[in-house]
């Protein structure tokens, strides 16, 4: 079906929780439309110790909720807030410890209370939940939120009162006099404009950059009518294109700039070091262009290929060019698959270091071989046909042989029979792993290793889990993904809503330099933040709380780069995941 979101909502503010009571006003990603905002009479202050989905869930799904702590407590009821009548009673679950985040909880299940409405849970020792509901729009906010903030990325674009609202501001980074590193061998300079800002700060990434923008292309590959042209209010809207795929055009006017005459691609273009907390235009150090790696350059041409797939009915000359430029990238990277990227001597920034680059070229060969149909790339897919097992650890370095497999288990892909047998049963062996994890795990989650990102972690599990439905339906693979929302959203260790501007306990402080410098207390909304780290790689700057678990290394502080920074791959699974809850909740 054609999903054009609802925009109004029912939103439950507690100002004890936040500077101020944000007013979850969407006017940047719905242009004109006012949010109505209300307060229940009903409602009563949150405790932090009880852990649930502050969206909401759907009717015939499973709920589960926990609770946190030494305070005794044996039973429940769910407060109705429209009406203050208790409309559903149940017992606590037995105590039992949780490892990952250091606590003992008790977890209850209220997946009887199927009625539509907005709820409180009560607990017997007279603590409330956050407010949530029981429905079906309540992930429509968050749906168009969570790819909006790419536009808010945009160096070298004015962010506009129009299109952006509250964050409107002027042009960063025009890039149109970008300097060769020495390190790159090439002096003089080039013009490298547009694209998006990597993370909190102001740099452009290839690896990173072509990951993201590739994931997002294979969420519109699978769900090729969601945000539809007009529907997250960017400036190219009215042009008859699917918006999120404007957007994704607008990164991939950049990639192209960044390939070398050889065919070989420059890994990142930043600054020698981190600016400090300023607005985009207020950038004036001097921006280079960093050395060649084989991984940019195999994700490059993995990421123009499906690009060109994707832009050919819009434009055959331009994704022609793509596709010409993809070819190229696959013969430099095929002649130089080692060379790995290290930061030069005088550069600080972002590394993205891969000293493997056979996993980007895997989905290089899937992405061409779905483009061409041409012999040299099926004979490389069939040659080295990835393990697929998912590691403790595994990161995003690990995600690109996923996005090979899921192009090549498309239905319009032509493999030989054995091939596509092979590729899918290893998917639904990695699956039903993943899914078992989930079901293990404390607050149902797919991962038990924290770690840099670890709330992008927590989506590509279930983004895996969810392709292999795809292949493979399952009722248990539904109810995982399902679980890693809840779990983004609020049924966590944290007790925050991971993304900005969503949920009734969001992130504040986020590490992104626009959300810092500006005037403006509530962040730029829809970013998902890193989430826990265990190695607090920031830990001289930010008070962690004294022996913080796995699940507690996580502070909403501007300082806390390693677990409250935002960047372009923790949001590219999350329009997938949410589409994916919204059509299977809806049909159980």
């Amino acid at each position: 079906m054609k999903y054009l979101p609802s925009f109004f909502f029912l939103t439950f503010v507690l100002a004890c929780n936040t500077k101020k009571p944000p007013t979850n006003d969407l006017e940047a990603n719905t242009g004109k439309i006012e949010i109505v905002t209300e307060k229940s009479k009903h409602l009563r202050s949150a405790s932090d110790l009880i852990r649930l989905n502050q969206l909401g869930y759907f009717s015939n799904t499973t709920k589960i909720g926990s609770f946190v702590g030494e305070i005794e407590t044996t039973s429940f009821t769910i407060i109705d807030l429209k009406t203050g009548k208790e409309v559903f009673a149940g017992n606590m679950g037995e105590e039992k410890p949780a490892e990952l985040s250091g606590e003992t909880i008790r977890q209850f299940d209220f997946s009887g209370l199927k009625q539509l409405g907005t709820y409180q849970i009560k607990l017997d020792n007279e603590l409330y939940s956050h407010p949530f509901e029981i429905g079906n729009t309540f992930y429509d906010e968050a749906l168009i939120a969570v790819a909006k903030s790419y536009y808010y990325q945009r160096a070298g674009s004015e962010i506009t009162d129009e299109h952006g609202g509250r964050w409107k501001r002027p042009a960063g980074h025009l890039d149109q006099k970008v300097e060769f590193h020495s390190d790159t061998k090439k002096g003089g300079f080039t013009a490298s404009p547009k694209g998006w800002y990597d993370a909190g700060d102001f740099g452009k990434y290839i690896s990173n950059g072509s990951f993201s923008a590739g994931q997002l292309l294979y969420t519109l590959e699978r769900y090729p009518n969601l945000y539809p042209d007009g529907s997250l209010n960017i400036p190219e809207s009215g042009n008859s294109i699917n918006d999120l795929l404007d957007e994704i055009k607008y990164e991939a006017d950049w990639i192209a700039t960044m390939q070398d005459k050889d065919g070989g691609v420059f890994h990142k273009l930043t600054t020698k070091r981190f600016s400090g907390a300023i607005m985009p235009d207020e950038g004036d150090k001097t921006r280079f262009i960093m050395p060649k790696s084989s991984t940019a350059t195999f994700d490059f041409a993995a990421f123009l290929a499906k690009m060109a797939r994707h832009y050919k009915t819009h434009d055959e000359d331009q994704a022609q060019k793509w596709l010409t430029q993809a070819k190229k990238a696959w013969e430099w990277g095929s002649q130089n698959p080692n060379v790995n990227f290290k930061n030069p001597d005088d550069v600080v920034t972002g590394e993205y270091g891969d000293d493997d680059s056979s996993q980007e070229q895997f989905w290089a060969a899937a992405e061409l071989y779905a483009c061409t149909g041409e012999q040299e790339y099926l004979n490389f897919i069939v040659n080295n046909i990835p393990d697929l097992t998912y590691a403790n650890g595994d990161g995003w370095q690990s995600f690109m042989r996923y996005l090979g497999v899921f192009t090549l288990l498309n239905d319009n892909v032509v493999l030989p029979t054995d091939v596509k047998d092979m590729l899918k049963k290893k998917l639904i062996v990695v699956a039903d792993d993943l899914t078992n994890r989930v079901q293990t795990f404390d607050y149902q989650q797919g991962v038990n290793d924290f770690q840099w990102g670890s709330n992008s972690d927590v989506q590509n599990v279930a983004f895996v889990i969810g392709e292999a439905h795809h292949s493979s339906p399952n009722p248990v693979y539904v109810d995982a993904v399902l679980s890693s929302l809840n779990y983004l959203f609020g049924h966590n260790g944290t007790g925050y809503s991971m993304v900005t501007g969503i949920g009734d306990k969001p992130p504040l402080n986020v590490h992104h330099r626009h959300s810092k410098a500006d005037s403006i207390v509530d962040p730029v909304p829809g970013f998902v933040c890193g989430g826990p780290n265990d190695d607090r790689q920031d830990g001289h700057e930010v008070d962690y709380p004294e022996n913080a678990s796995q699940m507690h290394s996580y502070k909403d502080v501007w300082e806390s780069y390693a677990s409250n920074e935002v960047c372009l791959n923790w949001n590219a699974p999350t329009p997938y995941i949410i589409y994916f809850a919204i059509e299977a909740g809806k049909s159980k």
